[in-house]
């Protein structure tokens, strides 16, 4: 490699670090003009409530323990079913 060569390649990296560092920067001012601009829109924004859950009413909770009591036997049945098959 030639001397000329080689300083201009020196030259031509000493310039891309300089525009790196400047690149860098100028991504840094975005990111914390985005960052500032989400954190204020964030707090604009109204806060959501949450739905509050439906208590059941006694005779509601009955049916739904009947429901659940049915589908447990009926469960128990099929399995017991299920082993004597098998187990056969």
């Amino acid at each position: 490699m030639t001397i000329e060569r080689q300083r201009l390649l020196e030259l031509a990296l000493e310039h891309l670090q300089e525009r790196k560092i400047q690149v860098e920067q100028e991504l840094e001012q975005v990111q914390a003009e985005l960052n500032a601009s989400r954190s204020s829109t964030r707090s604009q924004q109204p806060k959501r409530t949450r739905r509050k859950r439906r208590k059941m009413t006694p005779e509601e909770r009955k049916a739904h323990s009947k429901r659940m009591k049915q589908y447990w036997a009926e469960r128990k049945k099929r399995e017991r079913a299920e082993s004597q098959e098998s187990g056969s």
